[in-house]
């Protein structure tokens, strides 16, 4: 052959033609190096490589909202007596907490250290503080004021 056919690459090595890796539907020089890619993926822009696109938003969203209408009904219907809210609050940390560290990863290992990495790490450096400082704060501000069933 004169070269190789789209979606295969040629390796001088061996003088064949090898596909390229998944998700590139086109690569040059290399089977990772993509030039194109499979559709539901783009191209970065500063490197060889396919990103997924994502359509929805993470599920944590929905989570969100379903708490945030669990927690008002729990107040409108309790006259503000439940400690609901507070426990949901607590509750829904871990996950958020989850949720940051997973955007880290992924940024982490498909893009490697960018600025959206960097960003996403310094966002669980804040979400980390933050809580800190309510940890410190809430015992001694809030909970002397609150009822004894707290």
């Amino acid at each position: 052959m004169k070269g190789c056919p789209s979606g295969f690459v040629e390796e001088t090595e061996r003088n064949n033609c090898t596909s390229c890796e998944w998700p590139c539907s086109t690569c040059d020089k290399s089977p990772d190096s993509c030039t194109a890619c499979v559709p539901g993926y783009n191209l970065f822009k500063n490197k060889p490589a396919c990103y997924e696109v994502v359509y929805w938003p993470f599920p944590f969203v929905f989570t969100g909202i379903i708490f945030f209408i669990l927690v008002c009904c729990s107040e409108c219907f309790t006259k503000r007596q439940s400690r609901f809210k507070e426990a949901i609050v607590a509750l829904v940390s871990l996950p958020e907490a989850a949720a940051w560290g997973t955007l880290f990863g992924f940024y982490y290992y498909k893009i490697g250290p960018a600025l959206s990495t960097l960003l996403a790490a310094g966002a669980i450096a804040l979400y980390i503080l933050l809580n800190f400082i309510h940890m410190i704060v809430h015992p001694r501000k809030m909970i002397p004021k609150t009822l004894a069933t707290y």
